[in-house]
Parts: C-alpha cells; sequence; structure tokens
C-alpha cells in the first residue's frame, strides 16, 4: 500500500509510521526498530508536537531516493486518543519535484505563486520570479485590507493578491494577478457586447 502511494505521487519521497507503542517504523522500505532506522530527522519534530490528533509540516534537510542531498516538506499526523499521542504518520515529499509539478501547470495569464507559513512569510517563491512583485510585509497588507484577514483578497496597485489556506497546515497559497488580465478580458467582453 504504502509503495502505491509513492508510485502515483512523483514528488512523494517515503512514508512513515512510527509507533510509540513498540519503538517501530513501517516505512516504503520496510519494518524496523526506531534504533536501526536510517533517517532520525523527523523524530525530534515529531517529539516537539504533544498534540494527539495534530496535523503539521515542516521543512528538513533529506536525501533523495539517489541518496543526494534534498529539501523535504514532512507532513505530520500524529495519532492516539485525545489524551495521549502514540505515533504519527508522516509524508515526506521531495519538495523541488512538488514544486516542478505545481510549475508545470503554470500559464501564460499568471504571475506570481508563493508559499507563506501562518505568519506570511514568504517559504518558496514557486516560479521563482518574486523580483517583479513587492513582497514587503504580506501580513500587513491583509490586516489592513477592508475586512481584515477574513477577507481572500487585497488589491494592490498593480496586483490582486489572493491567499489560500493550504489543507492540514497552517501555511497559505499566495496568488498575485496582475490588473492588466482583468482589464484584457473585461475589454474583450465589452467589445463582444458592441458586437
Amino acid at each position: 500500500l504504502l509503495n502505491v502511494q509513492l508510485r502515483t505521487k512523483e514528488y512523494l519521497s517515503s512514508i512513515y509510521i512510527y509507533s510509540d507503542r513498540n519503538n517501530m517504523v513501517l516505512s516504503n522500505y520496510g519494518l524496523t526498530d526506531i534504533d536501526n532506522f536510517f533517517d532520525m530527522d523527523w523524530y525530534g519534530e515529531y517529539k516537539s508536537n504533544d498534540k494527539p490528533g495534530r496535523s503539521w509540516c515542516a521543512f528538513r534537510n533529506g536525501t533523495s531516493a539517489f541518496q543526494k542531498p534534498a529539501r523535504i516538506l514532512s507532513l505530520y499526523k500524529s495519532t492516539g486518543i485525545t489524551s495521549k499521542q502514540d505515533g504519527v504518520l508522516i509524508f515526506n515529499i521531495n519538495f523541488e519535484k512538488f514544486i516542478q509539478q505545481i510549475s508545470a501547470m503554470r500559464s501564460s495569464y499568471d504571475a506570481e505563486l508563493f508559499i507563506a507559513d501562518k505568519d506570511f512569510n514568504i517559504l518558496n517563491d514557486v516560479w521563482g520570479n518574486h523580483e517583479n512583485f513587492p513582497l514587503k510585509d504580506v501580513r500587513l497588507l491583509f490586516d489592513s485590507a477592508e475586512g481584515n484577514m477574513q477577507k481572500g483578497y487585497v488589491q494592490l496597485d498593480n496586483y490582486v493578491l489572493y491567499k489560500s489556506p493550504i489543507q492540514y497546515t497552517d501555511w497559505y497559497y499566495l496568488y498575485a494577478v496582475p490588473n492588466e488580465i482583468y482589464i484584457s478580458n473585461t475589454n474583450a467582453l465589452f467589445n463582444d457586447m458592441v458586437i
């Protein structure tokens, strides 16, 4: 079952299931006890988040399937009843492959796509052209916008900046669309109406 997940999602590097009850790790590499498991970078992050049933994510340095250094995004889901945590399920995503897959979906109308944390600190500039976009303090932009943080967008001089929560995390996608896209679409509608 773990290998099926890995084959269907190119960016998924590995899956770990750890049990506090017996200190065993089941992964796409097999079953082993925690003391003999080759990758322990995730363990400290897991132990520092002791809320049962919680989902969170964290970046870490890891290795690719070819043992090359890779930036890993680990998605954690702790297991257990509300009073005690008994283990964790971890999806390890090769972040560069994930970004490549998102980048392949880019169209000529797209402006900017960012991934930001809960405080709107930019974690990744997905399409790598943020120098064209003034990102000074995104949180202040949304705080000062009419409707405050509840509003899903803010109008800037040349862009509309949208925010969208990323499921199971406290992160956001930030998507900036240039005003000229709206202007050209509106003009096309007016032209159709005249004809």
